[in-house]
């Protein structure tokens, strides 16, 4: 009897201090942030929160990758045979400097990317090659255009990339990510010129501000270390910088 006296005290001590902490006289804790008024803008909350500044689209600009191996010998005279003719003064010769491999029709330019000797140019690919006898560089350093990332998933460009490759090379090794060029399009109404340069927050002291008289078009952050930025205003620099919408304006 006692044990049941003691276990319904306890129900209605419970009950009560339930109800006390609901009681309209104890307002219940309230976070800072107004439902009405939505989240605040911030670079911790998602984009879909953040209506200034609006995010347009992001994604990998440009993807650089290195790999290692060796040009074979048929491969490396086929591109000093093609380089020679893209070297050549004579324009018919220079039209011949052209590389057919799978589906792609490469031009080989008539200067290297130094340290490479020889560079492949398509609108998918800026492929640079080093010689046979350059033991301490990578076999290959390539440029993967913005178009091609936009619109192909990746696992389909490196195949496409490493049956190039293999075409003119032997013993070569998977990727290696050299360098990712990352991109934010969006719209603000922010001035981005009056961002005091103490308010950035970054390892580097390194900032450039850039302007196309008398228009501010962006700023450059860390553009000399491991990882930069660059924040421009593309609106601003097609208007000024494409002589068609200059003659049209």
């Amino acid at each position: 009897m006692q044990d049941q006296t003691s276990h319904q005290q306890t129900n209605i001590t419970q009950d009560v201090a339930r109800r006390h902490s609901e009681s309209p006289s104890r307002p219940r804790a309230r976070s800072h942030l107004s439902p009405s008024h939505g989240t605040p803008s911030s670079n911790t909350v998602p984009s879909k929160y953040n209506s200034d500044p609006y995010i347009l689209r992001f994604g990998i600009d440009s993807l650089y990758l290195s790999y290692q191996g060796e040009l074979s010998e048929e491969g490396e005279n086929k591109l000093y045979t093609l380089k020679e003719l893209a070297q050549s003064d004579d324009p018919r010769h220079q039209d011949k400097a052209q590389l057919s491999i799978g589906d792609h029709l490469f031009k080989v330019l008539d200067k290297g990317q130094k340290p490479f000797a020889f560079v492949l140019v398509d609108n998918w690919f800026r492929i640079a090659f080093s010689k046979r006898s350059s033991r301490s560089m990578p076999l290959a350093y390539i440029q993967i255009s913005s178009e091609l990332l936009t619109f192909h998933p990746i696992e389909e460009i490196i195949s496409d990339l490493e049956f190039v490759i293999n075409s003119l090379s032997s013993q070569v090794s998977k990727p290696n990510v050299s360098r990712v060029d990352l991109f934010v399009d969006f719209m603000t109404n922010h001035d981005l010129d009056a961002i005091n340069i103490n308010h950035w927050v970054t390892r580097t002291t390194l900032f450039d501000k850039h302007y196309i008289r008398p228009h501010f078009t962006g700023w450059s952050i860390g553009y000399k270390g491991d990882m930069s930025a660059r924040l421009y205003d593309k609106t601003v620099r097609r208007q000024l910088t494409c002589p068609v919408r200059r003659q049209l304006s």
